[in-house]
């Protein structure tokens, strides 16, 4: 794997292109072969949206550590220091008009041309954005804003000059856009009007907060060497059994975490999983939780392929809430990746610790496998027409594997079988076994991915 910054005839896909200030005439090329590309990092906006395997880019030295934020000022409002910004105009005619209001401007001391009341350094603004619940924010072009990203970092309201470009981003509720400098209305720019919006507040905090350590520029490239493996669990109101696999991967050796990203994708539980995490520290993880917003019947085969879509390492690990992977399969899964076997999938042997009786002890789980991501796709994914019933979505997509990819099964190798993770559902499987044999027959399978409406609760690789 390789990154570049520009587009040159070396680029595969396995390549990660990163886009920033550096190549702006390449935006229309990757509009056009995003798909041949296998990440882009970007803060472009038009990119995030029409570009499904984008990631936001924190291009600049974003503060990491614990911020106390405490919320005691109102407005406030940092000069725009590069006089040649198309923005700096805007921000001189605005100062003219709101110096005298209570909007607090502060200008820094690296730049005497600016407008501003107080002098700051720009290692402080992150202080007083702190004391602020509202920030003035100028913005013309494509990109997000250095800006927006610091209002989010420390729970300020932005009140933008220009059009709302982010609400496929962000959660924009309670933000306020301004197009024409004199129509900004301060009377409505209150210390009520910012706790009314916490919701998105905090949504925004966290998705913002939980980004940066893993999508700052220098992250980015010092893990494209490490990370091999993504665990994509699924959760759906076992709250329990998810808080057993947290401390498990809370566990790992640094020396075998290194290797591993985590993704919990929840499928419309009824606790949603923020409420478990949130007694966990996961500051040693590189965590990835989506949420669907649809309660679909069984849609187990959305939920993989949605995960698999987001899926950022070479290869992942599809697990079921009611399996675990101890310290010791997880070393045994970087050995396997390791032997680098091409169009390879693995699955694995169950263990019951608390009953050796069990039916399931020492049989091979139907689902669990790890399997490059490629190889994934390359199979065709799990058949979404079978949501909305339960089962053969796992004989449905190992039937398609069979002579397309090698399926290696691994006896002595034992994930940790729970049965406290089961689903409380239906299982019936008369529907979906019609349909299942209606497509072999046919070799009719479906194309349409996603078919449920989702969102980010945390983003460490967004």
């Amino acid at each position: 794997m390789k990154t570049t910054y520009s587009v040159n005839s070396e680029i595969d896909d396995q390549t990660i292109f990163i886009y920033n200030t550096k190549n702006f005439n390449k935006k229309n090329w990757l509009l056009n072969n995003f798909s041949t590309l296998k990440l882009i990092y970007t803060n472009d906006i038009e990119l995030l949206e029409k570009c499904p395997n984008t990631r936001l880019l924190f291009d600049y030295n974003a503060v990491t550590e614990h911020i106390n934020i405490e919320k005691s000022d109102n407005i406030s409002c940092f000069s725009v220091s590069n006089l040649f910004d198309i923005n700096f105009k805007i921000y001189k005619e605005f100062y003219q008009v709101y110096k005298n209001s209570t909007i607090n401007f502060f200008k820094f001391d690296n730049n005497n041309e600016t407008l501003g009341e107080k002098i700051i350094s720009k290692d402080d603004k992150f202080n007083i954005l702190n004391k602020y619940r509202y920030n003035i924010i100028f913005n013309s072009d494509t990109l997000i804003p250095k800006s927006l990203l610091e209002c989010l970092q420390t729970k300020t309201l932005p009140v933008i000059y220009g059009d709302n470009k982010y609400s496929q981003i962000f959660n924009t509720k309670g933000w306020i856009f301004v197009n024409e400098i004199n129509k900004l209305d301060l009377v409505d720019i209150t210390n009520d009007y910012y706790n009314q919006h916490q919701e998105s507040i905090e949504y925004n905090y966290r998705l913002v907060n939980n980004t940066i350590q893993s999508y700052s520029l220098d992250s980015i490239v010092s893990n494209l060497n490490t990370k091999k493996i993504t665990i994509l669990l699924s959760y759906y109101n076992q709250k329990n059994t998810l808080g057993e696999h947290l401390q498990t991967w809370i566990n790992y050796p640094d020396e075998i975490k290194k290797f591993f990203t985590f993704m919990i994708i929840d499928d419309c539980s009824r606790t949603n999983c923020l409420e478990i995490l949130d007694q966990y520290d996961l500051s040693s993880l590189t965590l990835q939780v989506l949420r669907s917003t649809e309660d679909l019947v069984c849609n187990i085969a959305g939920v993989r392929n949605l995960s698999a879509q987001k899926c950022d390492t070479e290869w992942m690990v599809i697990l079921d809430m009611d399996t675990l992977i101890d310290s010791n399969m997880a070393n045994e899964l970087i050995k396997l990746t390791n032997l680098n076997k091409k169009k390879t999938a693995y699955k694995f042997n169950r263990i019951v610790p608390s009953d050796e009786n069990h039916p399931k002890n020492n049989q091979m789980h139907p689902a669990v496998t790890l399997i490059r991501n490629e190889d994934y796709w390359r199979v065709g994914g799990c058949e979404e027409d079978l949501v909305g019933s339960y089962g053969q979505t796992d004989p449905c997509f190992w039937y398609r594997a069979r002579n397309i990819i090698n399926i290696v099964g691994c006896k002595n190798i034992y994930l940790k079988y729970l049965p406290a993770g089961e689903s409380d559902i239906n299982r019936n499987t008369k529907r979906n076994a019609r349909i299942f044999q209606k497509k072999k027959k046919h070799n009719n399978w479906s194309k349409d991915f996603i078919r449920f409406k989702w969102k980010w609760l945390i983003n460490n690789q967004i």
